[in-house]
């Protein structure tokens, strides 16, 4: 039996699963099968490359810094129409956060 049957009945066998090159080199390795021939045999394999784990970049996205007061500012407007009759006829309450000192001013109005 030549070394790539050998490689193939250890990749290919239901109770043993399919491995990394690693895997099957710790396995392998008292046969004489170098790391070599067990990489050309995996790259050669399509159950490798579609099993294969591949990670995506994550973007890290900046934060927003303010340097000083009333420099940046978040607004916001709250509808509250749909329970109008219980909140004394207010429509909306605008808010307005100041990133620097992370102050929130809320404001209701009733037009």
């Amino acid at each position: 039996m030549n070394n790539i049957e050998l490689i193939k009945d250890l990749y290919y066998d239901p109770k043993q699963g399919l491995h990394s090159v690693e895997k099957l080199y710790d396995k392998l390795k008292i046969k004489n099968i170098t790391r070599k021939e067990i990489s050309e045999f995996i790259k050669k394999n399509n159950q490798y490359t579609n099993n294969i784990k591949t990670f995506k970049k994550i973007k890290h996205y900046q934060p927003i810094k303010s340097n000083y007061k009333n420099h940046i500012m978040q607004t916001d407007l709250i509808d509250m129409s749909d329970i109008l009759t219980t909140n004394k006829n207010i429509k909306y309450i605008l808010t307005v956060i100041d990133i620097f000192f992370t102050l929130c001013i809320c404001r209701t109005i009733k037009r």
